[in-house]
């Protein structure tokens, strides 16, 4: 089907590789009589990336934030890192939001116990050493390590968890200001994974 499609033979080999090293596929070698032939066979992890490939798994969600329910976005900022990570299989949450402030780390208190770590970068601080401050606290009592780094190159504002992320409409910080939408864009993730890893190594170490 790969090369039916006008793709060459290298190329599939290539993918063929990063598919089994990702374990979404497996070979295995079975006879036929005195014939051998190499099989391939889809694994449950790549059973579930094909089925968002084709479509097959349904709308994704989109969670709504309105303007002026301060309480309630930041419920609603919790329901989607609980809906969305509790089948994932990552332990490292990446945030990019340009402003953060203390009140940034909250919500990520209901993902006790299900990520070791989370790395934010971030362009602008609010109360800096009240952050550092409240990131002990939250790190003595979550058992989860928080990584802070300023970059001047960012300025869109996603998430990255496992193989998925999402684009968020406004800083977590200020959700309930305006209208906001939390979005998956899991269609990109690996770009955005690259490009969050390069921003992170060149970015200056906060915390």
């Amino acid at each position: 089907v790969f090369t039916f499609f006008g793709r060459k033979e290298d190329n599939f080999r290539k993918v063929i590789y990063q598919a089994k090293k990702q374990q979404f596929i497996e070979e295995k070698i079975e006879s036929e009589g005195n014939t051998k032939k190499k099989q391939l066979y889809f694994l449950v992890k790549g059973l579930k990336k094909l089925q968002v490939l084709l479509g097959q798994i349904g709308k994704l969600p989109v969670y709504i934030i309105k303007s002026g329910e301060y309480y309630s976005a930041i419920k609603t900022f919790e329901d989607f890192l609980m809906g969305e990570t509790c089948n994932s299989e990552g332990k490292e949450v990446f945030l990019c939001d340009p402003y953060i402030s203390p009140i940034t780390i909250h919500p990520f208190y209901i993902l006790k116990n299900k990520i070791t770590s989370i790395k934010i970068l971030t362009s602008n601080i609010s109360e800096k050493e009240k952050l550092k401050d409240y990131i002990k606290k939250f790190q003595k009592e979550c058992n989860i390590v928080v990584e802070v780094r300023l970059s001047k190159k960012i300025h869109d504002r996603y998430i990255i968890y496992d193989e998925k992320c999402w684009s968020i409409g406004s800083s977590i910080k200020d959700l309930g200001n305006k209208d906001a939408l939390i979005k998956d864009i899991s269609e990109v993730v690996q770009s955005l994974s690259s490009l969050f890893r390069e921003r992170w190594d060149e970015a200056e170490v906060i915390i």
